[in-house]
């Protein structure tokens, strides 16, 4: 007997993160390999994505964010708008900051947490609020697998 898959699993339902991936690639009018080099990941890995089979890696989503100006917490989750209109320098510095913080520490953490704390961190800077990053540093020790 087959399982009814839920709207956020099936990677077809606007729901599902697969399917907000396809639709970044889409409005950026780029094939799979050429989206796939853009991000740093592999032709069959950009395909995995798009279909639920794989979960996006954090440094993807956050080249992705940089790349396309694309808001992280509506990546993950669907909230929140597409495209980020806030201060792209800040942006910008507050994830290589965040990579190579993971980097340096050799810290081992799932991607869904890593964009977690990165939608924390844009949707307190869309309030007007910037969380310093020691403060953030110190939420991604805590978090590391």
């Amino acid at each position: 007997m087959r399982h009814s898959q839920n709207n956020l699993d099936n990677p077809e339902s606007p729901k599902s993160s697969g399917h907000r991936l396809f639709t970044i690639r889409n409005d950026a009018r780029l094939t799979q390999a050429q989206f796939a080099h853009s991000i740093g990941v592999s032709p069959a890995a950009c395909n995995a994505y798009e279909k639920g089979k794989r979960s996006l890696p954090a440094k993807a989503m956050i080249l992705i964010g940089e790349t396309y100006g694309v808001d992280i917490n509506w990546l993950l989750r669907g909230s929140g708008v597409k495209y980020f209109g806030g201060d792209v320098d800040l942006v910008d510095e507050f994830f290589t900051r965040l990579v190579l913080h993971i980097e340096e520490r050799n810290i081992s953490i799932r991607a869904e947490r890593v964009g977690a704390v990165i939608s924390r961190w844009t949707n307190e800077l869309k309030r007007g609020r910037v969380v310093e990053f020691e403060h953030v540093a110190i939420r991604v020790d805590l978090l590391k697998d």
